[in-house]
Parts: structure tokens; C-alpha cells; sequence
């Protein structure tokens, strides 16, 4: 039976690429709330919030992908 390292590796990558995101996410709103009126804050708050609401649609794609990918590697393709 082959182990699969890989996975680890991939399983670790995704969990510094969430740790960006949402550091990144933490920053942009950080930035805008004391760089912006109140009333402007909120709006650009609301726009994020469902820009990252419409990306979830994608969260489908992205799960199905990494576990075709792992399947095929687990195959030796």
C-alpha cells in the first residue's frame, strides 16, 4: 500500500492559503473601518461580505477538484 505524503503536503497548503485569506480579509476590513466614515464602511463592509457569499458557489468546484486530482495520484496516473 502506497502512502500518500502528498495529501499531508496538500492538507498543509490549504491550511496556510485559509490562514492568507482570511488575514488578508482581517486587513482589508481594518484598513477600510479607519479609513472611511462610518456610513462608507458599512457599505464596503456589505459589498464584501457578499462578494465572499457568491464565492462560496465555487467551494464545489474546488473540493471536487483536489479529490479527483488525489484520486488519480493515489492510482499512480
Amino acid at each position: 500500500m502506497r502512502r500518500l505524503t502528498g495529501a499531508v503536503l496538500s492538507v498543509g497548503y490549504v491550511a496556510f492559503g485559509l490562514i492568507c485569506v482570511g488575514g488578508a480579509t482581517a486587513a482589508a476590513l481594518s484598513l477600510a473601518a479607519h479609513s472611511q466614515p462610518a456610513a462608507e464602511f458599512a457599505a464596503f463592509a456589505t459589498w464584501l461580505t457578499l462578494a465572499n457569499l457568491a464565492g462560496l458557489a465555487f467551494v464545489v468546484v474546488e473540493m471536487y477538484l483536489p479529490r479527483l486530482l488525489l484520486a488519480a495520484s493515489a492510482r499512480g496516473e
